[in-house]
């Protein structure tokens, strides 16, 4: 994959035009905060991986993939403690509406692939620890998130949040909390704008 498969035309013609060179983990790091779906991430991460010779970051982002399933799957899995709410997001609308609660992530998944805009499913306990008592409130649920995933309209993966899988590295050195400037071709006064919040909030 091409990196100006990516980024903005303007600043790919910078990049160009002053020879820079982005390392493996700056490209891995655009990627990953690109704003696309896990599903094209994963790809592009795999294509730097398969390709670099930086062992720190091949081992990052294997890692950093394999928790990203594991979440996932954590996620899908139910032990009958747990429901999974579906919002969807309208445009020109600032909060989502809930459009169903159901038993089992496959309930969710097939009602949810009816959708056409952005959508969450959320999955929330039930149960006490104890098992002694139900949450009746569905505002109560606010504390007992287990995780969620927000969908592009497409049904592609945009965002994963769990509580059920913690990642266990040290994040600080994970390449994608690492500061770089490539540069760019602005000057004080101009007007920009960040083409991945304005995406987030167009397709939230």
């Amino acid at each position: 994959m091409k990196i100006d498969s990516i980024i903005s035309t303007t600043a790919c013609k910078f990049i160009r035009d002053n020879n820079i060179f982005l390392e493996d983990w700056q490209k891995a790091w655009l990627f990953y905060n690109s704003g696309k779906s896990y599903e094209f991430i994963w790809g592009a991460l795999c294509d730097i991986s398969n390709n670099t010779e930086d062992s720190a970051l091949k081992n990052q982002i294997t890692n950093l993939i394999e928790l990203e399933k594991r979440q996932i799957e954590a996620f899908k899995s139910n032990d009958g403690n747990a429901i999974y709410i579906i919002t969807e997001l309208f445009p020109g609308d600032d909060e989502p509406i809930r459009q169903g609660t159901f038993a089992s992530y496959e309930l969710a998944e097939s009602m949810a692939s009816k959708l056409s805009n952005t959508y969450t499913i959320e999955k929330v306990v039930i149960a006490k620890d104890d098992n002694s008592s139900l949450l009746v409130d569905f505002d109560e649920f606010a504390d007992d998130t287990l995780g969620y995933i927000k969908f592009f309209g497409d049904g592609s993966i945009r965002d994963v949040f769990s509580r059920e899988v913690i990642d266990e590295h040290d994040e600080d050195d994970m390449f994608y909390e690492r500061y770089f400037d490539f540069g760019h071709p602005f000057k004080v006064g101009d007007i920009v704008k960040s083409l991945i919040q304005v995406i987030e909030v167009l397709e939230l």
